[in-house]
């Protein structure tokens, strides 16, 4: 539990802190730390923020060549940003002046975005996930224009986060986003892009209607606009029974010739480089 320091008079000389010095930066909450003394054990050194409070973790032996250093390990006590830090000696109940203040920055780390993955497939209106430090705020933008934002959210507890769930509608095709954070007035750096592939809609088969049929057809339907559009034979091995380009009013049509028999169709469309799922299926009994 934090606690003020002592208000007596100080009798002891101050020590000197090494590391960290001015203006440093650390990635993370563990500062390494170092300095000297011209006191012997049993003194000890303790640091403390600037700002008068003690950490129990905060005392350090001082070495017979007068040195002593250590880690601060403060955890949710340090915050991100700016910190300050002065340290002491004390030896039974005598105490020294502060030493000269220190001031360094903990960096707030990178998020990590764990959906989509890199390079899977994913549908128009997928969430984006991701861990990263609690109660920091996440945004997550397209990699080559941060204007257009993609999502925010507040990461949890637990240090995951999500953000999107269908709020914004993706492109289909190849799409590369990344994300950063910001708290306490910091804001971390950008995450590499991340690129993935956003499949088009499930196309529909419009006609013909399921049922008897002849063995040449036309089949026709709904896509997206410029996709490649391929008809398949469902079976063991499914056959490609033809392939054409969605038109500008989000229409195509394929002639198509079919088995004598029980036949079923499915339609599936790629747009750069991403695959639709399968519409469903149509049925037919061919004469």
């Amino acid at each position: 539990m934090n606690q003020t320091r002592d208000t007596k008079a100080p009798t002891l000389p101050s020590p000197i802190i090494n590391t960290p010095k001015n203006n440093d930066k650390y990635p993370s909450k563990k500062i390494p730390i170092s300095g000297s003394s011209v006191l012997k054990s049993p003194a000890k050194v303790w640091v403390y923020f600037h700002e008068g409070w003690w950490e129990p973790n905060s005392q350090f032996e001082i070495n017979e060549d007068g040195t002593w250093g250590g880690e601060l390990d403060w955890k949710f006590a340090m915050p991100y940003g700016t910190n300050s830090i002065v340290a002491r000696h004390e030896q039974g109940l005598e105490y020294s002046e502060d030493s000269a203040p220190v001031t360094f920055t903990v960096e707030l780390p990178t998020v990590v975005i764990t959906h989509p993955e890199q390079g899977g497939s994913v549908g128009q209106t997928a969430a984006f996930k991701g861990t990263g430090e609690p109660g920091a705020e996440v945004t997550v933008v397209m990699a080559d224009d941060e204007s257009k934002v993609l999502g925010t959210g507040t990461v949890y507890s637990t240090y995951e986060w999500q953000v999107g769930n269908g709020d914004v509608v993706l492109q289909p095709g190849k799409t590369c986003v990344k994300a950063n954070s910001r708290s306490s007035g910091e804001t971390s750096p950008w995450t590499e892009p991340l690129c993935f592939f956003v499949k088009p809609f499930q196309p529909v088969i419009q006609s013909p209607p399921a049922g008897d049929v002849t063995s040449s057809i036309e089949v026709k339907g709904v896509g997206y606009q410029g996709a490649s559009m391929e008809v398949w034979l469902i079976g063991n091995p499914r056959v490609s029974l033809g392939k054409v380009d969605v038109d500008k009013d989000m229409g195509w049509k394929i002639p198509i010739q079919l088995p004598a028999g029980e036949c079923e169709i499915e339609a599936i469309q790629t747009y750069q480089e991403a695959v639709s799922d399968p519409s469903p299926p149509r049925k037919f009994s061919v004469k």
